[in-house]
């Protein structure tokens, strides 16, 4: 079960990056913003991932459950 876990969590680490790459194609070369001035970055790629509440909690995070209610 640990296995599979740390091959989600590798999976979702590979999406993010590739969703930063996309946006950053889509956007003249800009990453996300990281100052908590507006969205956050996670929901600034959204639109280049399939589901971005899957891909940003880690399976083994105790506090998941709690993440995904106070999106």
């Amino acid at each position: 079960r640990g296995a599979a876990r740390r091959m989600n969590c590798g999976s979702n680490m590979r999406q993010v990056g590739l969703a930063i790459s996309n946006y950053a194609e889509s956007n003249r070369g800009r990453l996300p913003d990281t100052a908590h001035t507006g969205k956050s970055w996670i929901y600034q790629i959204a639109p280049f991932m399939e589901n971005v509440d899957d891909i940003r909690i880690c399976p083994d995070d105790p506090k998941g459950n709690e993440r995904l209610a106070n999106k």
